[in-house]
């Protein structure tokens, strides 16, 4: 090359670069999208095999182990969910292997589509750079907490894409966007029941849609009056649902964090349809009646299609009192109480810092947020302190509520808007809302896991529509929480997770051929243990029995279970107890007992079964919580 070439490349250089930064800057978005789900993709697979939960993944395996054997769940054995996940699993053994491991692959997947569908959510309210925050935080705080394949995450994943697809209708309108998002809604129910929540939050705001966004005026009609009173009649009764479902383990936590919210936002509701009854907010409802039905037939057809094996077998009696009967045990055996009414005061100096910024002038307003933002970066840079990690947990988790009725009082503040944009705002807030609802009646902080997410969509929503996300507070907090999330919370055990941090010590294969799971050395050495056992004198073709709340020694050890439990808790026919287990073991010939004298949520096996069994079967040895029993014949 010349050296005038050289000279004349050079001159033409800066517009070169011109058009680079131009065409960076138009395709901002997309490469923050890929960028935010590829980093998700990179955190969790550093997390996907670590941790073992023996109630969540053996439950998990042995289901999908019998499912694979030929077994239908709620008829053969007491299936934990709805069943759904039970057959996907399956199906991931048949393909991939019966691994554990492999369980996870799935959860992967749709934890990438999740990430998606939050960046494109959050960019309806946000710039790119900060939907990629906002997506950031969603990974810290989701699936690489906790990366076992729980119904709840699917749950999340699916309410997520929903809400996806009901606000593009929103924005573009086609039945087919309406489909989608109630497939969502059939796919969760079928995978758990309380993915009913997401259904109610849809249906509520597609029914308050209409009065929320810019629409034509009109004064109050019989058919607009007719809308307000059905509006109230569905919000009255989705409220009544939520109070029937808590009313039989209904403490002051679950008052305060979960009915009064879900009321007050139920209120908002109200209020939109009393003004639209007195024709001060009076619009045109025409094509509501289509919204739903097309809606509705989305949810029909994932339930439909699950319900087949049910109804060639004449099994829709047990698949009926499986998802809906038999659960009612976990409100004694499996329950774990929302924090006490008054850790909800955790949220109050954010509140009232919020609250005080807005009556400020622009001065004012970044003093308190240089001094807020200092307390935060303080707390940050000591949060692996039991002082520190507390006060960033429980403000998190206390915000949670707070973040339900700022968005019931976005719903209703006479605000202008777009028509897409205030009616996005409505089934945000509503499925969040709703969605809280899968925090009963199991609190346990990761539960709180499986809806911020969706918490963080609704603060940002609702912040919006009030005008309280501009300045550097909200940005520092949400900042503040994701570094937060990826610090400490993705690198703890999920036992620890909300009572201080605690980094995880797995370090070895929990079994190289059918649990590829990273766990304490501990944990390996005894589960080995206790296999080689149980293979040493089990009988081929025979059943061995394991519990209470053991499946997951069937699994490890590729043994059958002769009973239809899992979960003892939940199998309302007592073939784990008493004389129907001891007589089972003598009819079917049971060879090995695996005895688990401290399970995690049933009751301990009476000590007269326990007499009973140690005579029947002499030989004997201690793990731990184990004690493995056996015929001296073998």
């Amino acid at each position: 090359m010349t050296e005038g070439s050289i000279a004349e490349s050079w001159r033409r250089s800066p517009a070169s670069l011109t058009r680079v930064r131009r065409l960076a800057s138009t395709r901002r978005a997309p490469l923050l999208l890929v960028s935010s789900v590829a980093i998700g993709a990179v955190i969790l697979l550093g997390r996907l095999t670590d941790g073992w939960f023996r109630h969540d993944d053996g439950s998990l395996a042995h289901e999908a182990q019998r499912v694979l054997a030929g077994e239908l769940p709620h008829r053969d054995f007491v299936d934990l969910y709805t069943g759904l996940l039970s057959f996907v699993n399956a199906g991931v053994f048949a393909v991939l292997g019966e691994d554990v491991a492999n369980l996870r692959i799935p959860l992967f997947l749709g934890f990438l589509a999740f990430l998606a569908a939050f960046f494109a959510l959050a960019r309806r309210w946000l710039g790119p750079g900060w939907a990629f925050v906002a997506t950031t935080f969603a990974i810290g705080w989701s699936v690489p907490v906790y990366p076992a394949p729980m119904p709840s995450w699917y749950l999340l994943f699916l309410s997520t894409i929903g809400l996806w697809a009901t606000v593009r209708y929103f924005e573009r309108g086609g039945p087919g966007w309406l489909v989608v998002s109630g497939a969502c809604g059939g796919l969760a129910i079928a995978i758990k029941i309380v993915g009913v929540w997401y259904v109610a939050g849809v249906v509520l705001a597609l029914m308050a849609a209409p009065l929320v966004g810019r629409g034509e005026r009109v004064v109050a009609t019989g058919r607009s009056r007719q809308h307000a009173a059905t509006l109230t009649l569905a919000t009255l009764l989705s409220l009544a649902l939520a109070v029937g479902v808590m009313a039989s383990y209904l403490g002051q936590g679950e008052v305060a964090g979960l009915l009064v919210p879900i009321a007050l936002l139920c209120g908002a509701l109200v209020t939109l349809a009393v003004r639209e009854w007195r024709g001060s907010a009076g619009v045109a409802v025409e094509g509501l009646r289509a919204e739903l039905g097309w809606f509705a037939t989305g949810v029909a057809l994932p339930l439909l299609v699950f319900a087949i094996p049910y109804v060639a077998t004449g099994s829709l009696s047990d698949l009926a009192r499986g998802v809906l009967v038999e659960p009612k045990s976990r409100f004694e055996f499996a329950s774990f109480p929302m924090p006490a009414a008054l850790s909800l005061l955790w949220a109050l100096p954010v509140v009232a810092v919020f609250v005080l910024r807005v009556r400020l002038d622009r001065r004012g307003r970044q003093l308190v947020d240089v001094c807020a933002s200092a307390v935060l970066v303080v707390l940050i840079a000591t949060a692996g302190t039991w002082p520190s990690y507390q006060i960033l947990w429980n403000m998190s988790r206390a915000l949670g509520p707070a973040v339900i009725i700022v968005g019931a009082c976005a719903l209703v503040v006479r605000r202008s808007a777009q028509g897409s944009e205030a009616r996005s705002l409505t089934v945000m807030v509503l499925v969040a809302g709703f969605s809280t609802m899968l925090q009963f009646p199991f609190a346990s902080p990761v539960y709180y896991c499986y809806v911020v997410p969706l918490l963080l969509l609704a603060a940002i929503a609702g912040l919006h529509r009030l005008g309280a996300l501009n300045g550097l507070l909200p940005a520092a907090l949400l900042i503040a929480l994701t570094i937060f999330g990826l610090r400490q919370l993705d690198h703890q055990s999920v036992v620890t997770l909300g009572f201080g941090y605690r980094a995880d010590d797995n370090t070895v294969l929990l079994d190289s051929s059918r649990a590829r799971i990273r766990v304490p050395e501990q944990t390996e050495r005894a589960y080995a243990r206790v296999r080689r056992l149980v293979l040493s004198h089990e009988v081929p073709g025979r059943p061995i029995f394991a519990g209470p709340d053991a499946p997951e020694i069937y699994f490890l050890t590729e043994t059958r279970n002769a009973t239809p439990s899992i979960l003892d808790f939940l199998d309302s026919s007592g073939s784990t107890h008493g004389t129907r287990l001891t007589t089972m073991l003598r009819e079917e010939h049971v060879p090995v007992v695996v005895l688990n004298h401290q399970p995690l949520q049933s009751p301990k096996l009476d000590i007269a079964t326990v007499r009973r069994i140690r005579s029947m079967y002499p030989g004997e040895a201690r793990i731990g919580r184990f004690e493995i029993r056996w015929t001296q014949s073998q």
